[in-house]
């Protein structure tokens, strides 16, 4: 029942191998495909325009993202908001283009979940609580001014 609320009390190294492997492959794939992400933005036909192939694109974003969010999954189990908060985070902090906000976003990520984990260890010690309960609470907020934050940019850009 721990599993589901995203517990990292009982991972051990031999749970990480699966994930640190699929970060070791794709996160250099994702990074080196940063230029052909930024051109998604543009539509498809300025994408196709400057030889990117955008459907080609999306598949590799989409395995990408199944793969090393299921291997994370299956090691310390669902731990909510975390993928939606460190995006937008990283937005924040690196800016729209890929190559910067996906090693960001992967940094603040893997800082969060470690400052939840750390917290939710001292709450209430010797009990734990458990890390997805905690980046849910803190991660609402936090996600909806983010959210908030990006579109006020976004129109004071466009005027």
């Amino acid at each position: 029942m721990a599993w589901l609320n995203g517990r990292l009390a009982g991972v051990r190294i031999g749970d990480l191998w699966p994930a640190l492997g699929a970060f070791a492959v794709l996160v250099p794939v994702l990074v080196a495909g940063g230029r052909a992400f930024d051109s998604l933005g543009t539509g498809d036909a300025v994408s196709r325009a400057i030889g990117a192939h955008p459907a080609r694109v999306r598949t590799l974003a989409i395995v990408a993202s199944v793969v090393l969010s299921a291997t994370c999954v299956v090691a310390a189990g669902p731990i909510g908001f975390l993928g939606l908060l460190a995006a937008v985070a990283a937005q924040r902090i690196a800016g729209r283009a890929h190559r910067r906000s996906l090693v960001v976003a992967a940094a603040v990520g893997a800082t969060t979940l470690l400052v939840a984990d750390t917290v939710g260890q001292a709450l209430w010690a010797p009990a734990e609580t458990p890390v997805g309960i905690l980046t849910g609470i803190a991660g609402v907020p936090l996600l909806l001014w983010g959210i908030r934050s990006l579109g006020s940019g976004t129109k004071r850009q466009g005027k």
